[in-house]
């Protein structure tokens, strides 16, 4: 299906792609999907040829083969086509050698740019060294890195469609699509955000902002990395990574995490921004509806500003030029001190509602929780005078009965992230070192 097709589709709406469709396929088909992928590649794993043959066949693709043909397994194809066979996988006769020995990079780290390349090297070295043509792995860069690798629209193949709405911040008020697709030429799996934009060639300030975060921090870790971009004069697609799900959804799933996997993913969370702001980036926007994991159970991190994780300090200033005054990476600390409650308790610390959409409606439910702060421990206070003066002083509420499932270290932590003045506010390098993650530090030898 061609992406500009996925854009009628119903919103929220899942459609899986069936080639099927498109009529019968003979042993010639499966075949030549075989050599493709190997072509590229010159090995792949079982794996991954089985999920290839599915998406490209059917979930019924191994029974289509064994009824069309004599063999009984994929294995005995390959074997036909004179591939070299292992437990692990198939490979070009002779390759082995050579791929075990200059192509160990992981391609998950890639670009789609890179990853072009990449297999483009692998093919010309491979059909080099095969036919017995000496050169220099050095030379055969060289000549790929002349090659076009400038994607198009037409590149990817839309799979599922996640989202087609309106209104989203991340949107900024336009329309925002999120698709699963295929990289066609290097069978990638990504998701492709689409941001319509209503002045051409004009980025929204927060698209800029994760742009310019993503190339400042290109190949760190928890990263949802951008690995292609396409601007378009009424649009622009982000290209990332498939991932598993939201932090945001195995919560809804799940409620409460067991201790240990709270802590994996703090430790992650707090590495993350620590590097960020080693590099004077300031996040501001980490949720757990921004944060992935993929099946390695590593985070991958995004920005979506929700006012729902925004600090006193943020949630006071009622202007721009206020709101930027009070920004600094204590922000960031504070955001996911939220998701660090959310982890322990199963849902909203504050119990936010989704009518609470007014700044004023979000802080008036972290005091009911932690408190109506004194005066001078609240930043920002001279501009908020008149609803100091008209609103109850709300007691607070004992935090380790609200997260039961933290530890008296993790409570200690959370008090400590959500403190109202960002000047006392433990910084992520401190959180780092808390006692939380002891059992997480190597032992000294």
């Amino acid at each position: 299906m061609a992406p500009h097709v996925a854009q009628n589709l119903t919103p929220g709406k899942r459609r899986r792609v069936d080639t099927m469709d498109r009529g019968e396929v003979t042993i010639r088909d499966y075949s030549s999907l075989i050599v493709q992928v190997l072509h590229s590649r010159g090995r792949v794993t079982w794996k991954h040829l089985r999920k290839r043959l599915r998406r490209k066949f059917g979930d019924k693709w191994e029974q289509r083969l064994t009824a069309i043909t004599h063999f009984n397994s994929l294995v005995e194809l390959c074997l036909s086509l004179n591939l070299e066979v292992s437990q692990h996988g198939a490979s070009i006769p002779g390759s082995a050698m050579y791929l075990g020995r200059l192509f160990r990079k992981n391609e998950r780290k890639m670009t789609i740019h890179e990853l072009r390349k990449f297999r483009h090297e692998i093919a010309l070295y491979l059909s080099l060294q095969l036919s017995h043509i000496p050169c220099l792995m050095e030379i055969v860069s060289l000549a790929c890195s002349f090659l076009p690798f400038e994607s198009t629209q037409q590149d990817y193949e839309i799979t599922d469609t996640l989202r087609s709405e309106r209104g989203l911040e991340k949107a900024d008020g336009n329309l925002y699509e999120l698709h699963e697709a295929v990289h066609t030429e290097t069978d990638t799996e990504v998701v492709l955000e689409v941001f319509h934009i209503e002045e051409n060639g004009v980025l929204p300030t927060f698209l800029q902002r994760e742009l310019a975060m993503s190339s400042i921090l290109h190949k760190h870790a928890n990263i949802w990395q951008i690995i292609d971009e396409i601007r378009l004069p009424d649009r622009i697609i982000i290209v990332r990574h498939r991932v598993e799900c939201t932090l945001s959804s195995i919560i809804t799933m799940h409620g409460a995490l067991e201790i240990g996997l709270i802590k994996n993913y703090m430790h992650q969370l707090l590495t993350f921004i620590h590097d960020c702001h080693s590099r004077n980036i300031i996040c501001d926007g980490i949720s757990s509806g921004s944060i992935y994991i993929d099946e390695n159970q590593v985070l991958k991190i995004t920005r979506n500003p929700a006012n729902f994780y925004d600090p006193p300090e943020r949630l006071m200033a009622d202007s721009e030029a206020r709101r930027t005054l009070v920004s600094s990476e204590k922000k960031d600390v504070w955001s996911l001190g939220c998701v660090f409650a959310k982890l322990g308790k199963g849902g909203w610390l504050f119990n936010f509602e989704r009518t609470d959409v007014q700044d004023l409606d979000v802080l008036h439910k972290i005091f009911k929780t932690l408190g109506t702060p004194a005066i001078h421990t609240c930043p920002n206070t001279p501009e908020m005078q008149d609803y100091f003066d008209n609103q109850p002083c709300y007691p607070r509420q004992p935090i380790h009965e609200l997260v039961p499932n933290l530890s008296a270290h993790g409570i200690d932590l959370l008090e400590k992230m959500l403190t109202f003045d960002p000047k006392t506010r433990i910084s992520a390098e401190e959180a780092l070192r808390h006692p939380f993650f002891d059992d997480l530090r190597m032992p000294e030898l």
